[in-house]
């Protein structure tokens, strides 16, 4: 049954963003059950809500009636906490949260949730019920303009694990496909010195899944290549880009930047690490197949793959969190005259490794000793 709700929700999120008809099979939030209860009716009886953000509630499961700690948090998201937190152990850890959202417009919007299959997890509407633990990641919510009170219910329920949660709501979008990119691209008109900077991080370090990325290092225009996993929420400081790419939205990932910047979401992944030497040596397996140097090659070729999808060269990547609450710096590595030489070096020595692994698979045995 699970399956059947993830394809269902994944066909409407897709297709409803294309084809009108689709759209009309979109509930209203009051075609979504009421709930006759929520935790916030005994964790919260007076129902305080904050004027930002949502009030959180952290509770341990085998008491759920006390809770531990209550904060104000900017967003509904916990990131990879492996220890107890708020002296809650993990495998015992629930949560209540509850604020108010605004939505400015009349349409469909995205509800997107992100957490590991064992846990459990309940989103409200107006009390309405529009997400529960037969769902899976996202669905699509038809809403109108006006303010409302969102609640979310969470139990971690995974003892050999972490808590990791995130829930968001934000105007579903039209992925751009990627054989359309380099034509959207040239339609904007950017200058001719545009430059591209690719950043990539799999999944933040900070506990509420942001990664702030501070492009400071450049004076010419740019574009900004955002890809990662899980949930992420981009914090883009600094010199502000022409254009923002990113990936991931159906998981919930955001952008945050200076108003009227275009931000497009699209459903690819570029490789998402980067390397800082091409010295690596290339093996063979026993299928005749480079190994050993995977990660090196993928980065070699991405100079050439985002020349092709945007039609402006590569000017930097990043790919390495300092730590906790620390920047990405970009470019962390510059694509310049000496890390092209180099690529071109690894790539030569790259193909030569291919041609010699395929002829030690297809050698016949007797001339891999051969007598004088």
């Amino acid at each position: 049954m699970n399956t059947l709700i993830k394809y269902i929700n994944y066909f409407l999120l897709i297709c409803s963003v294309s084809f009108p008809f689709c759209a009309l099979s979109t509930d209203n939030l009051d075609d979504y059950v009421e709930a006759e209860k929520t935790w916030g009716d005994v964790l919260n009886p007076q129902h305080t809500i904050p004027e930002k953000g949502f009030q959180a509630y952290y509770i341990n499961i085998n008491n759920p009636k006390a809770v531990m700690h209550s904060e104000v948090v900017e967003r509904i998201a916990l990131n990879e906490i492996r220890k107890p937190f708020h002296g809650i152990p993990t495998e015992y850890f629930g949560a209540y949260w509850v604020g108010n959202i605004h939505i400015t417009k009349d349409g469909l919007y995205q509800l997107a949730v992100k957490e590991y299959s064992e846990n459990k997890t309940r989103v409200l509407l107006n009390r309405h019920v529009v997400f529960s633990p037969l769902n899976e990641d996202s669905a699509v919510l038809r809403l109108k303009k006006g303010t409302y009170t969102m609640e979310v219910e969470h139990i971690t329920n995974y003892d050999y694990s972490s808590i990791d949660v995130l829930v968001n709501i934000t105007p579903l979008v039209n992925p751009v496909d990627k054989n359309d990119l380099p034509s959207r691209i040239k339609a904007l008109n950017l200058p001719d010195d545009t430059v591209v900077f690719f950043v990539s991080a799999a999944h933040s370090k900070d506990e509420t899944k942001r990664i702030k990325v501070d492009v400071t290092q450049t004076e010419k225009p740019y574009l900004l290549i955002l890809t990662g996993r899980w949930g992420n929420y981009w914090d883009v400081t600094g010199n502000q880009p022409e254009l923002i790419i990113y990936n991931d939205f159906n998981r919930g990932s955001i952008v945050k930047a200076d108003a009227g910047i275009p931000v497009w979401t699209w459903n690819e992944s570029l490789y998402y690490k980067s390397s800082k030497t091409f010295l690596h040596q290339c093996d063979c397996d026993d299928r005749g197949n480079v190994s050993s140097c995977h990660d090196v090659y993928k980065f070699a070729k991405l100079p050439e793959q985002v020349k092709v999808l945007t039609g402006f060269p590569l000017a930097g990547v990043s790919a390495e969190q300092k730590g906790k609450g620390q920047a990405m710096l970009v470019p962390e590595i510059a694509i310049n005259a000496q890390t092209q030489q180099a690529i071109q070096k690894f790539l030569e020595h790259y193909n030569k490794m291919e041609k010699v692994c395929e002829e030690r698979v297809s050698q016949p045995m007797e001339e891999l000793i051969k007598s004088n």
